[in-house]
C-alpha cells in the first residue's frame, strides 16, 4: 500500500502561526509600555501645572502670613490634582510648601508634590510603578507702593464699590515686607499714610482710612500723582524695592 503523505502546505501554515504568536508577544508588550509611558507623561505634566498654580496662589496670599500662603497653595493644588486624578495614586496632598526670604526681602515660594502610577507591563520587567514628582517655584518680590485714590464727587454713585475694591487691593500686600503710602485727592490732596525707609506698613490703618473717607469735591489729579511719586522718592536709594509702583 502507498504511504500517506501530509501536504507541506499544512505544515507551513502551522509554522507561520507559531512565528506570528512569537512576534505578537513583544509587539503587545511594547505597545503596553508605550501606553504606560504616555500616561506617566500626562500625569507628570498635570502635576507640574498643579504645583505651579499652588505656588502662585501662595504668593498672592503671603501678605496674610505663611500659614495663609500654605493654606491657599493646598486648596489650589487639591482642586487641580485630586487623589486618583488620571489614575495616579499616593498623591502627596497637601503638597510641601517652603517659604524662604531672598537677599532683597522677597519671598521665594517652592511647592513640591509627588504621585505614583502602577505599571502592568513594565511590572513584568521589575518596574511595578512610576514615581512622578512636580516642583513649582515663584518669587514674590518686595514692593514699594504709592496708592493714589481719587475720591472726588464724580464717584459718588460708586464710591462704596471703590472703597471695597481699594481695601481688598491693600490686603494683597505684605505688611511686614512691603511699603505703602496712601494719598487721597479730590479738590485738594491729602497724604494719609507716609512711606518710610523701614520695611513694612500699617495695613489696618490704611484700610481704615479708606473706609472713613467720603466722596466730594472736584478732581485735581496732578497734585495727587505728584505726591505719589514724591513718596516713592522718600525711600533711600540703596534700600528701595526692585518694584516701585
Amino acid at each position: 500500500m502507498a504511504k500517506a503523505v501530509r501536504p507541506r502546505r499544512a505544515n507551513e501554515r502551522g509554522g507561520l502561526l507559531i512565528y506570528f504568536a512569537v512576534l505578537l508577544l513583544p509587539i503587545l508588550f511594547g505597545t503596553g509600555i508605550t501606553i504606560e509611558l504616555g500616561r506617566a507623561y500626562l500625569i507628570k505634566a498635570n502635576l507640574s501645572k498643579a504645583v505651579d498654580a499652588a505656588a502662585l496662589a501662595a504668593a498672592q496670599a503671603i501678605g496674610d502670613g505663611p500659614a495663609a500662603a500654605r493654606d491657599a497653595a493646598s486648596r489650589i493644588f487639591a482642586a487641580n490634582f485630586p487623589n486618583g486624578y488620571l489614575g495616579a495614586a499616593s498623591v502627596q496632598s497637601p503638597p510641601t510648601v517652603t517659604i524662604t526670604t531672598g537677599a532683597d526681602s522677597s519671598n521665594i515660594i517652592t511647592v513640591t508634590s509627588s504621585a505614583t502610577l502602577a505599571n502592568h507591563f513594565a511590572g513584568l520587567v521589575g518596574l511595578p510603578q512610576y514615581t512622578l514628582a512636580g516642583r513649582g517655584q515663584t518669587t514674590r518680590r518686595a514692593v514699594d507702593v504709592s496708592f493714589v485714590i481719587d475720591h472726588s464727587g464724580s464717584l459718588n454713585s460708586v464710591w462704596s464699590e471703590v472703597q471695597a475694591a481699594s481695601q481688598q487691593f491693600v490686603r494683597y500686600f505684605d505688611p511686614n515686607v512691603d511699603r505703602m503710602a496712601l494719598i487721597l485727592f479730590s479738590g485738594s490732596t491729602t497724604l494719609m499714610d507716609t512711606m518710610g525707609n523701614a520695611r513694612g506698613f500699617k495695613r489696618d490703618d490704611i484700610i481704615a482710612h479708606i473706609g472713613t473717607t467720603g466722596s466730594s469735591g472736584y478732581t485735581a489729579t496732578a497734585e495727587g500723582l505728584y505726591q505719589g511719586w514724591d513718596q516713592l522718592r522718600m525711600v533711600d536709594t540703596g534700600g528701595q524695592s526692585s518694584m516701585r509702583i
